[in-house]
């Protein structure tokens, strides 16, 4: 979708999501175990992602915790990144080989920023987004903001 940052990133990173992928290793983790018992207790964990309403979701949400700390990690070693959602994930899926159980959440252009940072613009003031106690009570920082 023409990304500027995806199209001249040194490195971009696919961050994806296998909704399949955790039977396999749940497999592989169980049988590396050598109690019965603890073999059991990871078969019959009410927590494990099959168990989950919606395991797409619950994917997603996993694949999101893991792309955010390589941000973070990619900024703390003087590298900008950019998070981008506009691209089409068929065409991803086809150039990388990735299969149609495996979501690509979002493309991570790693590189080195020219020139200043951009500007956020259109982004709500934080009274607006972040709550205290209930939904649409503002924190206490940010009732002035």
């Amino acid at each position: 979708m023409n990304q500027e940052q995806v199209e001249q990133a040194p490195v971009v990173i696919g961050a994806c999501a296998d909704t399949e992928g955790w039977k396999e290793a749940l497999e592989e983790v169980t049988a590396s175990m050598t109690n019965h018992e603890s073999r059991e207790s990871v078969r019959t964990c009410p927590r494990r992602p099959g168990s989950q309403p919606n395991t797409g979701m619950w994917v997603t949400k996993q694949t999101m915790i893991a792309a955010t700390t390589m941000m973070w990690m990619a900024e703390a070693l003087g590298c900008d990144t950019g998070p981008t959602e506009g691209f089409y994930e068929d065409q991803v899926r086809k150039v990388l080989g990735i299969p149609v159980h495996v979501r690509v959440i979002f493309l991570l252009a790693v590189g080195h920023l020219q020139g200043e940072d951009g500007s956020y613009s259109g982004r709500l003031p934080a009274c607006r987004t972040v709550f205290s106690e209930r939904y649409g009570e503002p924190l206490n920082l940010f009732v002035n903001s």
